[in-house]
């Protein structure tokens, strides 16, 4: 009886492309169904055939083999059908198709899967819904339909899933030119379907794999009101990062007012650049127009440009700011690199900050720019900085350096062979010995100097401003310098290491400025010294548990340095003393052994030989316990002198300071519970909605840019590679200031603590005794209240799924709450809750959103931010 054998497929249609789904799934509102079409096709299966029996497999072709199954297979020879009834079952490669009924025309090679009626001979068990399946996605239909001479094919009723989704269409046409289109469908991402909490009803829908995408007559409906309508809308689907415009969101603050935010644009051109232009619109400041434009190419040039502008309704800019940086291998060997951060004022700065973290707040902008060239182990340097605590662009600091990387001056002799001749093995073989000259070293390096001084000359008459301003005079001071260096480090007898050094340097200095002469003025300083040290060892093995050994390694140090010159400059003698001490344990447990730093302590001082009095310098210790998870840093400084009569006494503790922090970090876990990888998170628990350029929560395009600053297309500018991370961040900051890092609160359970103590006094004989000059105490808790309460056994329906984050910044001393803020997050479903609250700081108010899980731009938001402790109006979005 005719059958169907594995033949090579004429022309199959290819599959829809993996970066379509993500792409649809993130442009929700407008096309949403269009994924019902997975990443298999029934073009797959090759055309018709001969063979026999109820089960047949060809001969090895090279290609995969195709097997079928069934209860019985008929064929009709009226119209040349093959049927498969009955748990019927085809299979090719990685793809399967099972049915109640498959049937094969061998005349027109149509293929159509579909569902028998039902009858009394036909067993329900074996009677199924078609179901396409392959190694990535499960189509489910009422009937399939191929034609495997034009490639056209047809699911009646079809269904999938499809990441976070759930796709069906009452119609889905497969066309010849690999272009799919969907008639009226619908799309949700809600898994409960007796009560869709949304979805999506889309009338028409169109795809282009690898191009473009159009869909018509597209509605919104929550909890089944409709709440949305687009007529038509037409985007890309190409894979990686794609231009479109950005997501806006709405809010109001004190400050700001109602605003209309993240209004702009992302384009995405190639994999080289990329640039998002964004505006703001607030009903108190007016515009804030944002850009930033990012380019790399390999590893050999990268840098971005940013900044943003702010206008009144009145015209006037209030404030603006810049941000460049670059870096190329222009060479190898040959670098250049740069920063400049610009602003109108800090103040602007600190106003368009946003978030809760104070660190984001700074006093100075600063700007460098550098090119550096090697020579082998030489280099030459030159480099230009200024910093500016207005904001505003000043004079900077060059500076021209030349280093002759430091050689030996006596090379040992190299063994001589003959080029071109077999060795002669009859000489006897003789050993090169170091002798103690080979180890002198020397090296010099060359400094050229423009730098400016500020002087200032006295108060501002003509300003009438609050306060008083002052007057300066800006003189240039010019520096040339020259610098020798000559050492011989040595070891005696294997144990004891001792370096003699010296140092001369000749400097020419000029000052401009109308109280010097404004020639040349010379300058020699030379410095010899030597230095001894050594290392000892002390071993105890206590064989206690898992712990067997005990080390304590001592190294006392002792330098001797003499400096003098011409020019001014005093002969000063000095001998510094130091010890550092680390205490190890080695632990062993089934043939394993670790070894651990369990303290480190280093105690130094110095004796100066020319100083009329105090000739001790103060005895510094510190003492380090180092861990991954729980650090103690204690920093103690004794004094040797009375602090009245500067006569030699005990030494007595004058300052100490303590500092002790924990960190604790639960594994991470995903909306579902499922715990994943550590660099999955996008960094710092805040990878959810970080990164300016590509988007994520905070702005991403409905083309498809980037989740969470990584791109979905891989190679993106946001993506793991830390391309957009590796410069920090919008307006010359660490961080993005605009970044105000809401979904922390998703990361995992987490307990910080640090606690810093800082105590002086001036008299060893103070009644007083000691007082305090620092004690802050920060705090950050992030927790899953279900985690408690499954603890306790106190489960019940008000606490559960609930995320909280606390954090609190305490000064002890002055009894006063620096920073503070409460952070709430709870999965509704499909839906997802966060609330912020922040009673004090810089951005003092709260925050509340409601938002898709799949789709975190489909959103209800609300901000009220009064950071100067007024009230705010409440709107909602």
């Amino acid at each position: 009886m005719p059958g169907l054998t594995r033949c090579p497929p004429p022309g199959l249609p290819p599959r829809l492309a993996p970066g379509v789904a993500p792409c649809l799934a993130r442009c929700l509102l407008l096309s949403l169904l269009l994924l019902c079409l997975p990443d298999t096709a029934l073009a797959q299966f090759p055309s018709g055939g001969r063979g026999s029996g109820a089960r047949a497999e060809a001969d090895t072709t090279g290609l995969p083999a195709l097997d079928y199954n069934a209860n019985r297979i008929e064929f009709i020879f009226a119209d040349t059908t093959m049927a498969l009834i009955g748990s019927a079952e085809l299979t090719y490669g990685e793809v399967e198709l099972t049915a109640g009924r498959l049937r094969f025309n061998t005349s027109t090679h149509l293929l159509t899967a579909d569902f028998l009626p039902p009858a009394p001979d036909i067993d329900p068990e074996t009677n199924t819904y078609p179901r396409l399946q392959d190694e990535m996605n499960v189509v489910v239909g009422d009937r399939m339909q191929y034609d495997m001479n034009t490639g056209e094919g047809q699911i009646w009723k079809g269904r999938t899933q499809y990441e976070q989704g759930f796709f069906d269409g009452d119609l889905i046409t497969l066309n010849p030119d690999r272009s799919f289109e969907l008639h009226d469908g619908s799309y949700t991402t809600c898994d409960n379907p007796n009560h869709l909490h949304y979805y999506l009803r889309i009338g028409e829908g169109k795809v282009v794999p690898g191009d473009k995408a159009v869909v018509r007559n597209v509605t919104g409906y929550i909890m089944g009101i409709p709440v949305v309508y687009l007529p038509v809308y037409v985007f890309s689907v190409k894979q990686g990062r794609q231009s479109g415009f950005t997501v806006p969101n709405y809010g109001s603050g004190v400050e700001e007012g109602r605003y209309l935010r993240n209004l702009g644009y992302y384009w995405a051109p190639n994999e080289f650049f990329d640039l998002k232009a964004t505006a703001d619109i607030e009903a108190k400041t007016g515009f804030l127009l944002r850009q930033r434009f990012q380019y790399r190419q390999d590893r050999r040039i990268r840098g971005s440009v940013q900044g943003s502008w702010r206008r009144g309704f009145d015209g006037e800019t209030t404030g603006w700011d810049v941000a460049a940086r670059h870096r190329q291998e222009v060479l190898p060997g040959l670098t250049i690199r740069g920063q400049g951060n610009f602003a109108k004022s800090l103040r602007y700065l600190h106003s368009t900050t946003r978030g809760t973290d104070p660190g984001l707040l700074r006093s100075t902008t600063r700007s460098t720019f550098a090119v550096d060239k090697k020579f082998g182990r030489n280099s030459l340097n030159l480099s230009t900085s200024t910093s500016s605590t207005t904001g505003r662009p000043s004079r900077p600091t060059t500076t021209l350096r030349f280093r002759f990387g430091t050689k030996a001056i006596f090379k040992p002799p190299r063994r001589q062979t003959r080029r071109g001749s077999m060795p002669d093995f009859s000489r006897p073989r003789t050993e090169i010995e170091d002798r103690w000259f080979h180890t002198i070293m020397f090296g010099f390096n060359n400094t050229l100097r423009n730098r400016r001084k500020n002087v200032r000359t006295g108060p501002d008459t003509t300003y009438t401003g609050p306060g008083t301003r002052s007057l300066y005079r800006h003189d240039t001071i010019r520096t040339f310098s020259n610098a020798f260096t000559l050492s011989a480090p040595q070891k005696i007898r294997g144990w004891l290491k001792i370096r003699p050094q010296a140092r001369y340097t000749r400097t020419w200095e000029q000052d401009t400025g109308p109280d010097s002469e404004g020639g040349w003025e010379q300058k020699e300083d030379h410095t010899v010294g030597m230095s001894v040290n050594t290392t000892l060892y002390g071993l105890f093995q206590p064989k206690i548990g898992r712990l067997n050994a005990i080390r304590h390694v001592v190294t006392p140090d002792v330098n001797f340095s003499q400096t003098g010159g011409t020019g001014g400059t005093r002969v000063r003698k000095t001998i510094r003393f130091s010890v550092n001490n680390i205490l190890q344990a080695r632990t062993e447990h089934e043939g394993r052994e670790k070894k651990y730093n369990l303290v480190y302590v280093k105690s130094s001082t110095s004796y100066n030989f020319q100083a009329e009095d105090r000739k001790f310098a103060d005895l510094r210790t510190t003492v380090r316990i180092p861990s991954r998870r729980f650090n103690v840093n204690l920093s103690l400084n004794h004094d040797f002198y009375d602090p009245e009569t500067d006569e030699f006494r005990r030494p007595w503790l004058d300052r100490l300071t303590l500092s002790a922090s924990l960190n604790l970090v639960g594994p991470r876990r995903d909306q579902f519970g499922d715990e994943f990888g550590e660099n999955q998170f996008g960094g710092a628990y805040g990878g959810y909605d970080s990164g300016f350029s590509g988007g994520g929560f905070g702005g991403s395009s409905f083309g498809g840019s980037s989740f969470g600053g990584s791109s979905f297309g891989g190679g993106g500018f946001g993506s793991g590679s830390g391309f957009g991370d590796s410069y920090g961040g919008y307006g010359g900051y660490g961080d993005d200031r605009f970044n105000q890092r809401f979904a922390q609160v998703k990361g995992p359970w987490t307990v910080r603590l640090s606690h810093r103590y800082s105590i002086r006094r001036s008299n060893p004989d103070d009644e007083k005794g000691f007082t305090t000059s620092s004690h802050e105490i920060r705090a950050t808790n992030r927790f899953a209240i279900n985690d408690v309460t499954d603890l306790l056994r106190l489960n019940n329906r008000v606490t559960d799924k609930w995320r909280v984050q606390h954090s609190i910044n305490y000064d002890y001393r002055r009894k006063k709450i620096v920073a503070h803020s409460v952070d709430l997050y709870r999965p509704l479903h499909c839906w997802e809750f966060t609330f912020r609250w922040v009673p004090n700081g810089i951005n003092k108010g709260f925050y509340f959103r409601i938002n898709l899980i799949a789709h975190p731009d489909v959103k209800f938001e609300q901000q009220r931010r009064s950071g100067d402790g007024d009230d705010g109006q409440n709107n909602f979005f």
